[in-house]
């Protein structure tokens, strides 16, 4: 390339354009050097429709409404509308020969006044090329190449674009990596990615594998429209194990299906962490992503502005961990530029364990990714969460794909391989005797329930200081972990400590109610039996308890520790947390102790509880009214009885059911019914 050509086409001069490159890509020996050339092109409300007669047709009688007067406009249209076929078949052309060029599409936000409509549509102006770069402008299509000062926004915008045409154009063949680049990458490694992914448990053998082939997965990854997957179970379930293998396996996905040197993927992830001072906060999330996709391609530089870059290292450099507002804006902008900006690279994005995050930063997230979902028209950007509830609780904005480990048959399957792996391999090797390897299995996968975390403590506890086995210690091992474990008590106390303060008191009313129903209470019945309370008297009283979004905050408000099953019924995650909240653990913690006496409470007394609630209920005066619609009904169908038993006979008239009535009884009806009214 000898000097780089840019070109800047308004409406049909983008057509015009068109067909001026195919012309020289076809006869090249002639004009071989305006295709070599011509480095980028700037459209600007230039349609892009294909082969749409009819539509060509409404085009055309737009424009020249917009730009002709009378007998000229009528000339107009007889002239062009012979030629719709053809112009379509240019813009096919094009798309055909546009592969190697830089393209920006300015496209209109604002309608002329008089006109129903856009000129050119979004959907028309965009080529949806992997090379182009869509960019919203406000003004209509006759003035969004009409500028009123060089300070108007609209220069701005459409300076700034050219600029970085000129930018590639230079840097071409120059190298992305300056001094102050290198620093800024340097200075966003804090954490190695690979290390923390090595660090995540590996899929045991045979599991994790069904994901690929799962529909939800593969809508989300093979349509381009499906930008975000979420994917939720309770604690346990195997959410991080499972975002370690998606890492890998598209990874692999990818190097397999890249076409050329040309085209090209960043994978990025990112594990949330609580107890890493390092991995809880947004702006931890946004240097660890940002040093990742510039790591791999440091071409993407080019789209960041260098003197914002310094702004950082100086801010860095007085506070490394602590970020101000400024630095995150600093971080946050440029991903958002090298997403929106970048030409022949798209961005898989993995975030584990969303609920790491601290509050203010989780929302943080949720708002930078609507960002970067609305601006990523071309579909560049797939993103991973992972959670240990739905989007709906989160009130998660975007459209996303739904896949729910702890409802999926699949997971209960790899807990059950990863079981016959743990106890195959010593019964295998000598270790323990063949002859018990399945009654051990099938132990493990009555006491796991379908979660990771209960197989691998489970395993832990039973294989773990025992130099000689026997059939008397195997079944002694075996018996001990129907007893909650030290590590699974720990880990349940941790759930309940994160247990917001104003929800502590709902919470273990709640434990309490599913601890001791008869009968599975469903989601609305739980909701409304912990909002039962002393000093209500009516259901109109109850109802007013109910202020809370129950279900939007029932995982957080519960630690996690109940959940919804797929019949809305009310359930314990597992098992060994009812022990756990009914009985003394021994040799706990100070602070575990302290947690565990928040919501602890005696079997004996959970009765009583209940009783109290019910007394409370009971004696709404509602129950007067219905006292009396029961009695009354009652009635009814007695007679109704003694008719059918006695075939009509006139002695029914003469029975007086209304002697049997409690006098007391019914005096109190009257006053609740009145009460009521």
């Amino acid at each position: 390339m000898e000097r780089p050509m840019i070109f800047i086409c308004h409406s049909l001069g983008g057509i015009v354009l068109k067909k001026a490159l195919i012309i020289a890509n076809e006869k090249a020996d002639r004009y071989s050097s305006i295709s070599r050339d011509t480095f980028g092109v700037m459209f600007m409300g230039t349609p892009h429709r294909g082969s749409d007669v009819a539509f060509w047709g409404r085009l055309f009688g737009t424009m020249a409404d917009v730009f002709t007067p009378g007998s000229i406009r009528t000339q107009l249209l007889q002239d062009l509308q012979p030629k719709s076929s053809c112009l379509g078949d240019i813009c096919l052309q094009f798309v055909e020969r546009s592969q190697s060029l830089r393209i920006f599409t300015m496209y209109e936000r604002l309608k002329i006044k008089g006109l129903p409509g856009l000129v050119v549509d979004k959907d028309s102006a965009i080529l949806l090329l992997p090379n182009e770069t869509p960019v919203p402008i406000e003004a209509d299509h006759r003035s969004m190449c009409r500028f009123s000062s060089e300070k108007s926004e609209k220069f701005q915008l459409v300076l700034d674009c050219l600029r970085e045409l000129i930018e590639d154009a230079l840097e071409q063949q120059q190298p992305y990596t300056t001094s102050t680049r290198s620093a800024f990458v340097d200075s966003l490694k804090v954490l190695d990615p690979d290390v923390l992914l090595r660090q995540v448990s590996r899929p045991s053998p045979g599991t994790c594998a069904w994901v690929t082939t799962n529909g939800l997965f593969t809508n989300w990854r093979d349509i381009a429209t499906n930008k975000v997957l979420w994917v939720s179970g309770i604690p346990g379930v195997g959410k991080t194990t499972l975002m370690r293998y998606l890492i890998e396996t598209q990874r692999r996905w990818l190097q397999k299906r890249t076409a050329s040197k040309e085209d090209g993927f960043v994978v990025a992830f990112f594990f949330c962490n609580s107890n890493d001072p390092l991995r809880k906060t947004h702006f931890d999330l946004l240097r660890s992503v940002l040093h990742q996709i510039l790591s791999q391609r440091n071409e993407l530089f080019r789209y960041l502005d260098d003197s914002d870059l310094e702004q950082y290292l100086s801010r860095a450099s007085e506070d490394q961990d602590n970020a101000d507002e400024a630095s995150v804006e600093i971080l946050r902008n440029s991903i958002s530029t090298i997403l929106q900006r970048s030409k022949n690279v798209n961005f898989w994005v993995f975030i584990d364990a969303v609920y790491e995050l601290t509050t203010h930063s989780r929302d943080e997230l949720f708002n930078h990714i609507t960002e970067i979902v609305e601006r990523d028209i071309i579909h560049k950007v797939k993103l991973v969460l992972s959670d240990r509830v739905i989007p709906y609780s989160r009130r998660f904005k975007n459209n996303c794909i739904e896949l729910e480990m702890h409802s999926s048959s699949e997971t209960g399957e790899d807990v059950h391989r990863f079981i016959n792996t743990k106890v195959e391999d010593p019964c295998t090797d000598g270790v323990i005797p063949w002859q018990h390897q399945t009654e051990i299995e099938e132990t493990f996968i009555e006491l796991a329930e379908g979660n990771f975390l209960q197989a691998s403590l489970a395993w832990k506890n039973f294989y773990s200081g025992v130099p000689y086995w026997s059939p008397r210690v195997i079944k002694t091992r075996l018996e001990n972990l129907r007893k909650i474990s030290k590590e699974a008590t720990a880990y349940y106390c941790s759930l309940l400590e994160r247990i917001p303060e104003d929800s502590k008191d709902v919470a273990k009313q709640g434990f309490t109610w599913v601890l001791g129903s008869r009968k599975p209470l469903s989601v609305s019945e739980l909701q409304h039996a912990v909002a039962i309370g002393a000093g209500q008297r009516s259901w109109a009283d109850l109802v007013e308890s109910l202020g809370f979004n129950f279900e939007v905050q029932f995982d957080q408000a519960f630690g996690y520790l109940l959940r919804v099953e797929p019949d809305r019924s009310v359930r314990f995650t597992h098992s060994t947390i009812k022990e756990l909240l009914t009985s003394a653990p021994r040799n706990l913690s100070p602070s575990d102790s302290n947690t565990l006496a928040r919501f602890a409470i005696r079997e004996s007394d959970i009765d009583a509880e209940l009783a109290k609630a019910c007394i409370i209920f009971l004696s709404f005066r509602d129950f007067g009214r219905l006292r009396n619609i029961a009695q009354q009904v009652l009635t009814e169908e007695i007679k109704e009885a003694l008719a059918r038993a006695l075939k009509g006979s006139k002695k029914l008239g003469n029975i007086d059911l209304s002697r049997y009535d409690d006098g007391n009884d019914s005096q109190g009806n009257s006053e609740g019914e009145g009460r009521s009214s």
